[in-house]
């Protein structure tokens, strides 16, 4: 049960310092700034409240008597607003409130000014002091309103793609979660959350993220997301053991990202058709992918790229034999894992060097390397990690002659693997405990494992089938 590296496009955020200052809304209050125009200058104003009487609200300044106490001006905004709607009494209601907000509004008007907003707060307060209409506040405010909402959004967009990268997908998840409360349709947030939905094993939601984005892709013609949402469907569809559909999504994402010129794409549709052809058996066709995805990967200079591309490679050396240069291969994309920070980078190699020492009998150091896996992806709560992890340890427990804890391991993979809906990994699952049972001589047991699991592998298509028919053939009658 080795772990091979799925590659995904990653939509690149450039980082930057951003300061977010919360907004004051506007919508049946008054948000504002008095002052009086003096030569162009703004003058400040120092706000008092006078504890003793709620209803009377003071301000503190020099622009002259006639704008010293606010009940004027909100009786202004009020003869302003009711001579059009006929809505005195609802503004008469909150009389306190309004007041309350006004005052507060200077502080904040305050900020604008300081942040570029001089000119358009003089003429919005002027238009409020002399006839009451806020029309040119309401602008302002808008305008504020949308740039630190746009603030926000990017902050979050470097949070989400820090975070993914590290593996932390609860903090990715809530910055991405944030983008799309304001922004619902925003293409790079639902892709980054199907991403973190696909690494907890949430396939189903990270199946209609792809879906989504795919559906975008196609109403903004912007074909890079069609590619994407494509590529990685047919991921999910490798993952539920789907060979044939996957291969064909991951054709499509090829055949556009070809006709774009997208390198990067490119190189992710090599590596993703690559695990096609491990999975089948054909390694040839795997490395002749993975080495095209290397070139591109390296040619561009993406570490990240050429870490999963070493890790694919590895997977191949190792699967035919060729330790020593699997373990090569897999210590070079360790090596760039660490260097970057990739958790989940790093619990692949380390699942798959583990299998090339439990391949050469070196069966503590396979443990050490598993449990290094383990912990790492039950830190990121990813369910395919953790499945391969249990499952590699199952074998070096069974191997020891530890039978009850080599069943519990399985019993522990099988219950993720139903959750992920993997059938390859289901099968293989009936059939190691078919083994373990084999090896305490319940061969009745251990045939109604294997019969399972040669069902499963031949309806969907994998060779394993044949020999787990030769396991059924030789156990003989079933008899304890």
């Amino acid at each position: 049960m080795g772990k091979s590296k799925a590659l995904t496009r990653n939509q690149k955020i450039t980082l930057a310092s951003i300061i977010v200052v919360a907004v004051v809304g506007i919508g049946g209050w008054l948000v504002t700034y008095l002052s009086k125009n003096t030569g162009g200058k703004t003058q400040n104003a120092d706000v008092k409240i006078n504890k003793g009487d709620k209803n009377v609200v003071t301000i503190t300044q020099n622009y002259g008597a006639d704008i010293n106490d606010v009940n004027k001006i909100v009786e202004k905004v009020f003869a302003k607003y009711d001579s059009k709607n006929g809505e005195v009494e609802r503004l008469q209601q909150e009389n306190e409130q309004l007041k309350e907000y006004l005052v507060k509004s200077v502080e904040r008007t305050k900020q604008l000014e300081a942040q570029g907003y001089k000119g358009e707060a003089g003429k919005a307060i002027e238009d409020l002091r002399k006839s009451g209409d806020a029309t040119k506040l309401q602008e302002l405010l808008i305008e504020d309103r949308d740039k630190k909402r746009n603030d926000l959004i990017k902050r979050n967009y470097e949070i989400s793609t820090i975070a993914y990268l590290r593996g932390d997908t609860d903090v990715a998840l809530q910055a991405v979660d944030e983008i799309l409360e304001i922004r619902p349709e925003d293409v790079i947030a639902i892709n980054r959350r199907g991403l973190i939905y696909m690494l907890r094993g949430r396939l189903d939601d990270a199946v209609k993220d792809f879906e989504k984005v795919h559906e975008l892709g196609i109403q903004k013609n912007e074909e890079i997301w069609q590619a994407a949402a494509l590529g990685h469907l047919g991921l999910i569809y490798r993952t539920r053991g789907d060979l044939d559909k996957a291969e064909e999504m991951h054709k499509k994402a090829l055949e556009i990202d070809e006709k774009l010129g997208g390198l990067e794409g490119m190189a992710s549709d090599y590596g993703n058709l690559g695990l096609i052809y491990q999975t089948r058996g054909n390694l040839d066709k795997a490395e002749e992918m993975h080495k095209k995805a290397l070139m591109i990967h390296e040619r561009l200079g993406l570490q990240e790229g050429i870490a999963s591309d070493y890790g694919n490679l590895g997977i191949v050396y190792q699967t035919r034999g060729d330790l020593d240069e699997a373990e090569e291969m897999l210590k070079k994309s360790l090596a760039i894992d660490e260097k970057l920070g990739r958790l989940e980078g790093m619990a692949n190699d380390y699942g798959n060097l583990g299998i090339v020492y439990q391949k050469r009998g070196d069966w503590d150091e396979a443990e050490k390397m598993y449990k290094k896996s383990l912990a790492i992806d039950e830190k990121l709560g990813r369910l395919e990690g953790m499945a391969n992890d249990y499952g590699n340890l199952g074998i070096v427990y069974k191997t020891r002659g530890d039978l009850d804890r080599a069943e519990e391991t399985y019993n522990k993979v099988l219950k993720i693997e139903e959750k992920l809906g993997r059938p390859d990994s289901i099968a293989s699952t009936y059939n190691n405990l078919g083994l373990v049972y084999k090896e305490r001589g319940d061969i009745k047991k251990a045939k109604e494992y294997w019969v399972k699991a040669r069902d499963l592998f031949e309806k969907i298509g994998m060779p394993e089938a044949k020999e787990v028919q030769g396991l059924i053939d030789s156990a003989g009658d079933g008899k304890k």
